[in-house]
């Protein structure tokens, strides 16, 4: 999940990894962020973009990290940030149960 800001015109004009105040919250899939990433127009502002997208996985393994040392629990989050934690947890677990997979046709 991305957090975006918007220009005058209602595109997408900056991409963050964390919330504040003014921003929407955006799928990484979303037609609006993949264009904002085709008009990035330098190469930093897309090194940039890329960083903040991988910062969110260092956040994620973060905040596993301290719930698995019972610094903080799931629970002192938010509802809806709860439910991103798990969805983004179920999809990276079948992602990487996926690898490595044989198929019969392949052999």
């Amino acid at each position: 999940m991305a957090f975006i800001k918007r220009n005058e015109q209602g595109k997408v004009c900056a991409v963050f990894d964390v919330n504040a105040a003014g921003l929407e919250q955006m799928e990484f899939d979303n037609p609006e962020l993949v264009e904002f990433i085709n008009r990035c127009d330098t190469e930093s502002h897309y090194k940039l973009l890329q960083s903040d997208l991988k910062l969110i996985r260092v956040l994620e393994d973060l905040i596993d990290v301290l719930i698995s040392k019972n610094i903080i629990t799931i629970t002192d989050f938010p509802q809806p940030v709860i439910n991103k934690l798990l969805t983004r947890r179920s999809i990276r677990g079948r992602l990487s149960g996926a690898i490595g997979m044989e198929f019969e046709d392949e052999k």
